[in-house]
Parts: C-alpha cells; structure tokens; sequence
C-alpha cells in the first residue's frame, strides 16, 4: 500500500542521490584536472628552470663538493613532487572532502547523531594522518629521500667516469663502493616503507570504527523503529562509499607528505647563497689592452689548513706571456679561477685593464 509507495520512493531517492554524488565528483575531477594542466606544467617548467639556474650560479668550490648526480636528482625529483602536489590537494583531496560532507549531510538530515558521527570520525581520521605522516613517517621519507639521491649520485657518476675508471682497472672497487651505496639505500628505503605500513594499520582500524559505529547506530534506530531496512541499506552504501574516500584521502595525505619532502632540497637550492656573487653597483666589464695585475693577493681553499697565496702580486703587460711553474697543488689552475673570478680572493684584488673582478659582473 503507502507504505511499500513510500519506501520505493526512498529507495530511488537513494539511487539518485547516490548516482548524482558519483557524477558531480568525476564532472569536479575533470574540471579540475583540465584547469589545473597548463598551470602544473607551467610551474613544473619554472621550478625546474630556476633550480638549474639556481645552481649554476653556485661556486666552483660547491660543484667540486657535490654530485652531479645527485644535483639532477633532486632537480628532476622535486619537479615531479609539484605535480604530485598539485594534484593531491586539488585532484585527490578536495573533491572526496565534498563527497564525505554531501554523505555526513544527508545522514544527518535523518539522525542528527549519525551524521555528527561521521563528520567526527572523519576528522579524527584526517587530523590522526597528517599528524603521523609528519611527524612519524615523514622524518623517514627525508632519511630515504637522502639515499636514494646518494644512490643516483653514485649510479650516475659511475657511468660518466666509466672510461676513466676502466683506465686504472678499478670497476671492482667501484662494484663494491656502489653495493655498499645500494645496501644503505635499502635499509633506509625500508624503514619509511615499514613506517607507511603502520599509517595504513592505522586507516584500517579508523575505517573498522567507522564501519560498527556507523552501521551499529542505524542498527539500533531500526530495532526501536525509527529506521527502515531500506535506510539500513542506505547506510551501509553510505559507509562503503565514505569509506573508501577515506581511505584515499589517507593515502594522498601521505603521498602529500612525501611530496613536501621531496621538495625541500629544491627549496634549498632557492635558499642556499651563491659564495661568488655580483655586487649590486656591478657594472660590465669593459676589456682593454689586456693588462692583468694580482696585488697582494691573499686566497686558500676552505679544507686547506694553508693559504695558496700570501700577499701575492704579480703583474702581465698586455701581450707578455707568463709561464707558471710548480709541483701539484701549488696554484696554477688556481691562478686562472681567481682571475675569471670563480672564487673571490680574502685579501688583496686582481685587476683586469685596471678593473677589479669583484666589480664587474660575472658573466661580462
């Protein structure tokens, strides 16, 4: 009679509601992704840009001391964490937020206490993963992150100094050096892996709370009554649905985290001062004669208990050529660095047609 009209009438409520929630999340997904392309792109291209350029401005003595690889790595990588960036917070979080507060709505339009349930629940959940994911997991990531930038440095230089490295017989101990690199990246790797393993035990027991607390409250409303065995079911739909953004949105959360990891080595290559910069009245050089003078010049590299120059002057007339002569590590490449100003002297001046090198800029 009305009462059957009725619950039929629920019941395709339901699917409505139900299939309408389905399509506004994908037409939202779309939407954003389409939006956000020439955007994420744009900016990947940019970040990726200003960290090459970033790092070229950086001292001879800071390129000497790192590597290569790990220089690309952390380029490439912390490109590609932006991407990921972008696409968790506006393409992986947002639309299932609007999903779970749609869900926590019109459970709550028919028991105000289901409704406050989930939304508590919910943000419990959210809270309880980003606060883990920072504070437990991600301490891990950046361990990780460290090796396997290590470990691409390692592979990396390897093979560009392969023919060297074949020259002296030495790809045994290469071997050997790069096990050694491999074995620490995999220790490390499984920590953070074992670490986010335990964020998903943690997903799992909230989605178990979720799931008796839920299904347990409209269980009790239909034994006094106050719900259908149709609005049992709709609970239940509800649940298996709330349950899965859930648990995406606790995947993406950690992805989010290692993102952020990801990107901190960019953000320092951004942070990090150029040794050898330009003055701010640098003005371009203006070439002569040729006439180059060393006037007391004072310089030793950092890890040198002593200076390669004390008080060195010396001078070469345009057109003279000068010969150096002197064991290794005496200051011969050295000389030619301080005069294109690859290092700055810490006393004295070298003039070039009676231009100081630290006053003009350094790519005239």
């Amino acid at each position: 009679g009305s009462d059957g009209g009725a619950a039929a009438d629920a019941a395709w409520s339901a699917l409505l509601f139900f299939i309408a929630l389905s399509a506004a999340q994908g037409i939202l997904r779309n939407a954003s992704i389409r939006v956000l392309l020439p955007f994420t792109s744009g900016s990947m291209q940019d970040l990726v840009s200003d960290a090459f350029r970033r790092v070229q401005s950086f001292s001879s003595d800071w390129h000497a001391n790192a590597f290569a690889g790990a220089t690309v790595r952390k380029a490439t990588r912390g490109m590609w964490a932006f991407d990921m960036f972008t696409d968790v917070v506006i393409i992986g979080i947002f639309p299932p937020f609007l999903v779970i507060a749609a869900l926590a709505w019109q459970m709550g339009s028919r028991w105000p206490a289901v409704g406050a349930f989930m939304i508590v629940l919910s943000i419990l959940f959210v809270v309880a993963s980003l606060w883990l994911s920072a504070v437990y997991a991600g301490p891990a990531n950046q361990v990780s992150n460290e090796a396997d930038s290590k470990l691409g440095a390692s592979l990396a230089d390897a093979v560009t100094c392969n023919a060297v490295v074949k020259a002296f017989g030495a790809e045994e101990r290469e071997e050997a050096r790069f096990v050694e690199v491999a074995a620490d990246w995999r220790a490390k790797a499984k920590r953070a892996w074992r670490r986010s393993v335990d964020l998903w035990t943690v997903r799992i027991v909230f989605d178990l709370a979720i799931q008796a607390g839920l299904t347990g409250m409209v269980l009790y409303y239909w034994s006094r009554g106050q719900a259908s065995a149709g609005d049992v079911t709709f609970a239940i739909t509800a649940f298996f649905i709330l349950s899965g953004y859930l648990r995406t949105v606790g995947e993406y959360i950690q992805q989010l985290q290692r993102g952020f990891n990801e990107l901190e080595d960019v953000v320092w290559f951004d942070l990090l001062e150029p040794e050898v910069q330009d003055a701010e009245d640098a003005h371009v050089f203006r070439p002569g004669a040729g006439l180059v003078e060393f006037d007391d010049v004072t310089f030793g590299y950092k890890r040198q208990r002593k200076n390669l120059y004390e008080d060195f002057s010396l001078t070469i007339r345009p057109g003279e050529r000068v010969a150096l002569v002197g064991p290794s590590g005496s200051g011969k490449s050295t000389f030619v660095k301080l005069l294109q100003r690859l290092y700055d002297v810490q006393g004295g001046a070298i003039r070039i047609d009676g231009q100081d090198v630290r006053a003009v800029t350094q790519s005239s």
